[in-house]
């Protein structure tokens, strides 16, 4: 079946729906809607995208630039095993074996897009309290205008892919709206965060590091900071490893983190301290 037979190019903000008060339950259907389109769009490329791309046009006769799916030479994927926006961008039609971009995947409403002179990426789709729908991966928050992987708000909490809704507060809180996309698994050894355990960032703090395959136990695993002597490590497991700290790093650290099988991995910034969390969320499966 083709994509006009599965009914897979989904109208998003209906009038409908536009008509009704900005509440959670429209909001939860809205990030239903992101979602599946957001799944479609993989089994199409084979990538994850951007929420902005979801609703573009392969065509350079549009409103705006940000609405062509080539606009800035291509596209901004995530491949889904890796959970990072790429180096490159890709041009994704036309491409081989039939693994093409076949959108657009949503529709959305020109008053619920935020504009080239908001903060944020232009067109991404807003909430009905006009704060983004955000798209975050096992790594933390999808951030276009870095064209990259942020720490804002949920950080890396989540082990999967998702779609979120600040809610009405427009912060992290319980009213939060969460929809899973996706459950797949990063494949890569890759660092997510590395945080201070401590407010006052003080000699004798730990730093935690999260991130993917790090594998089961330290064996010949080591971890330096800015190249300089081996850390001590005082847990090991294969998406944290934590160590005591003689010198507190500066915020702009690079952390190198050697598993026992081999694989070096870098990641720069340090955090001061833990990542923000809530005791419940509506979370929608």
């Amino acid at each position: 079946m083709n994509k006009l037979e599965l009914g897979a190019i989904i109208s998003l903000f209906t009038s409908a729906a536009a008509a009704q008060p900005a509440t959670e339950a429209a909001a939860a259907s809205e990030l239903n809607t992101l979602a599946n389109a957001m799944i479609f769009f993989q089994l199409d490329t084979t990538f994850f995208t951007t929420l902005e791309n979801l609703d573009d046009v392969n065509s350079t006769s549009v409103t705006n630039d940000f609405q062509n799916i080539n606009d800035d030479g291509g596209t901004l994927v995530i491949a889904p095993a890796i959970g990072d926006i790429a180096d490159n961008r890709l041009t994704l039609t036309n491409r081989p074996f039939g693994l093409a971009w076949a959108g657009p995947y949503a529709t959305f409403q020109s008053s619920r897009i935020a504009g080239s002179d908001d903060l944020f990426d232009p067109g991404t789709p807003l909430d009905p309290w006009g704060t983004p729908y955000y798209f975050y991966t096992p790594l933390g928050r999808v951030n276009p205008s870095i064209e990259g992987v942020d720490l804002q708000d949920y950080g890396d909490t989540f082990n999967d892919y998702r779609v979120v809704s600040l809610g009405s507060d427009r912060v992290v809180s319980s009213d939060d709206l969460i929809r899973f996309v996706s459950a797949t698994r990063i494949a890569v050894t890759v660092i997510s965060s590395a945080t201070v355990q401590s407010a006052t960032r003080r000699a004798g703090a730990t730093l935690t590091i999260r991130g993917y395959n790090f594998g089961d136990s330290q064996g010949d695993g080591a971890v330096t900071i800015n190249s300089g002597p081996t850390e001590t490590v005082l847990s090991w497991s294969e998406t944290e490893v934590i160590v005591s700290l003689a010198t507190v790093p500066a915020n702009d650290a690079t952390i190198q983190l050697e598993t026992d099988s081999g694989p070096t991995t870098s990641f720069a910034g340090v955090s001061g301290s833990s990542i923000a969390t809530v005791p419940s969320w509506n979370l929608y499966n």
